[in-house]
């Protein structure tokens, strides 16, 4: 199993015992990531990752004079175990996932940090159950076969994002983030230490308060996720997010060794390059830019995915996997990156949530009587009809459908169309969970919580992570600091999106006041083009045509033993005309088809 995990580093600790072998891989360079057992050897722990309030948790002890002020936070995790119980990985600030024995009582507990930022995967056959970070590693045991799920094919087809505890395979299962799996005796349970869902908006609060308290909390994610004597970097979008980073790093005494890596394209409609220059030259960053390529944006798409153990439908991973790649070259051993504050604070596809509340106020049986025909036809053509009738489906889905296809998935007649009789399961079942049990009362945070359970872990910080894990990098991501997500829910929606005017986008105006004089006014006042994203639509009509047709339509092509063929050659030949309302319709299929040659 190590071999495969040789991404993470190439030194191994493992713990073997009659029951049990634990193991971790890391680099030599990492101080946390470690094997730790208590006194007793009774509890025993495998823990990949970072903890950022070590000293927090170590004083929050009863018993802490058992053991030595640590200078890592996983040192602690035996004894808040003990005495803790299943809450301790409550108030744990950081980016990680834990395996942990009890001996004593003969359970195992799997558990993924409150968002979601590291991965970890199980599989069960009779008594033997089998877990890592990696889903190769588990499929090298032999313990399960490579088979894929038709039910989770659907989700990955029609939802944001493929959601724990599903994973593409039959009998592969995954840790859900804030949560933790509990296996004693041959039972499987499930343990949520972070009740996220039990927040509601606090409707006392102030503009001029919230604005302080984000700022307080949001100044506090990033200087404790800053640690002395590493050689650090930033990624520079050219956003509001990246930008509020930047300003709090270089406050820091790392400021003046402090680089910058941004990625820009000579296609200007596509590029933010000069709101990152904006950042390069206000804080006198050292620029490290890429100006990405057809070339090396398919050779990141190839090398890429090879680390995820899920497809995601973002092409945006080449280019992490690219930004990444320059981290390493430059030297740098950390990287700050700003994902997470669309999901909690609203960014543009927001505005679609926005756009329909006066109409959704109508009952549903009578919107759905009205436009019902547009659900069922929903369209996806480029057209301005098109586009109307989509509105009018929105008016006429349910609350489930309608905040979960925001985000582009494929239609139901997409779907049908690809998948035959094939088509398994409900794909919003994971979201109808999620949003059923939140106390959040405003439309805008219903949305946004439902982003940030499903679309952030499971999409964004997943390929951020392994992408940054493929060249030796450590990122860190300070808008997923749980304290900070927690305050931006109790931030009731009015102050977070209104409609857009003269003087603003509309958008995540709670986190701009908050950072308001921390960073320039050309940034704060104006909305970037696409970060770190691509333009693939443009480059797979052109340079990387022959790239496309390939592997979608070459005889070893692999999508095409799950997916009619001729529905997927029909959904190419719409994109090349320009027909579709988005390039995601072939990125998701070109992504998949490359996902699957390394694991089916």
């Amino acid at each position: 199993m190590a071999g495969t995990l040789d991404f993470r580093g190439n030194h191994v600790s493992t713990h073997l015992d009659d029951d049990f072998v634990l193991g971790v891989t890391f680099h030599s360079r990492e101080a946390d990531t470690k094997l730790v057992v208590d006194e007793e050897r009774s509890i025993i722990a495998a823990c990949e990752g970072e903890i950022y309030n070590t000293d927090q948790l170590y004083n929050s002890l009863k018993d802490k004079e058992l053991i030595p002020k640590p200078k890592s936070g996983f040192d602690l995790i035996p004894l808040l175990y003990a005495e803790k119980g299943y809450k301790f990985p409550r108030n744990i600030n950081g980016s990680f996932t834990i395996a942990l024995w009890d001996g004593k009582s003969k359970t195992l507990l799997l558990i993924r940090d409150h968002l979601g930022s590291h991965s970890l995967f199980y599989t069960l056959k009779k008594d033997l159950i089998c877990f890592s970070t990696r889903i190769k590693s588990i499929l090298e045991t032999g313990c399960v076969e490579a088979r894929l799920d038709y039910g989770s094919l659907t989700q990955y087809l029609a939802s944001l994002a493929l959601s724990p505890p599903k994973t593409m395979f039959k009998n592969i299962f995954a840790v859900r983030p804030g949560h933790m799996t509990i296996l004693n005796k041959g039972n499987i349970s499930e343990y949520a230490y972070w009740p996220i869902h039990e927040v509601s908006e606090d409707r006392d609060g102030s503009r001029e308060y919230f604005s302080e308290k984000l700022k307080e909390l949001f100044i506090d994610a990033v200087s404790i996720r800053i640690r002395k004597g590493e050689k650090t970097g930033a990624l520079v979008s050219g956003g509001v997010d990246t930008s509020a980073i930047v300003s709090v790093l270089s406050r820091h005494s790392l400021a003046d060794n402090l680089k910058g890596f941004s990625i820009a394209f000579e296609e200007r409609e596509y590029s933010d390059a000069s709101l990152q220059h904006y950042i390069y030259k206000d804080y006198d960053l050292e620029p490290c830019e890429i100006i990405l390529n057809p070339v090396d944006f398919s050779r990141a798409l190839l090398e890429g995915v090879i680390h995820l153990d899920s497809p995601v439908n973002d092409v945006a991973y080449a280019g992490m996997y690219v930004a990444m790649e320059n981290v390493s070259k430059a030297g740098c051993s950390v990287v700050f990156e700003g994902e997470g504050s669309d999901e909690i604070f609203c960014t543009g596809h927001s505005m679609g949530e926005l756009s329909v509340q006066k109409f959704i106020s109508f009952p549903f049986v009578l919107r759905q009587l009205l436009f019902g025909w547009a659900v069922h036809h929903f369209p996806d053509g480029s057209t301005i009809p098109d586009k109307v009738i989509r509105l009018l489906g929105r008016i006429g889905m349910s609350d489930l459908e309608r905040r979960s296809t925001w985000i582009p998935g494929f239609t139901p007649k997409q779907r049908r169309l690809l998948l035959g009789d094939r088509e398994y399961g409900t794909p919003f079942e994971t979201a109808e969970e999620y949003y059923g049990r939140t106390r959040l009362n405003d439309f805008i945070n219903i949305y946004q919580y439902g982003l940030t359970k499903l679309f952030l872990p499971d999409d964004l910080l997943f390929k951020n992570e392994r992408m940054a894990a493929a060249q030796g990098i450590i990122n860190r991501t300070p808008f997923i600091d749980y304290r900070l997500v927690e305050q931006a829910f109790r931030v009731p929606g009015k102050f977070k999106l209104a409609r857009p005017s003269a003087k603003s986008d509309g958008t995540k105006l709670i986190f701009k006041k908050a950072i308001q004089g921390m960073i320039p006014d050309e940034i704060l006042h104006r909305k970037k083009s696409r970060g770190f994203s691509q333009p693939s639509g443009i480059w797979f009509k052109g340079p990387l045509r022959s790239f496309v047709t390939d592997h979608l339509f070459s005889s070893d092509t692999k999508v095409t033993d799950h997916l009619d063929p001729s529905a997927v050659r029909r959904i190419y030949e719409r994109q090349l005309k320009g027909e579709l309302s988005g390039d995601y319709f072939l990125n998701s299929l070109l992504i998949l088809e490359l996902w699957m040659r390394q694991y089916l």
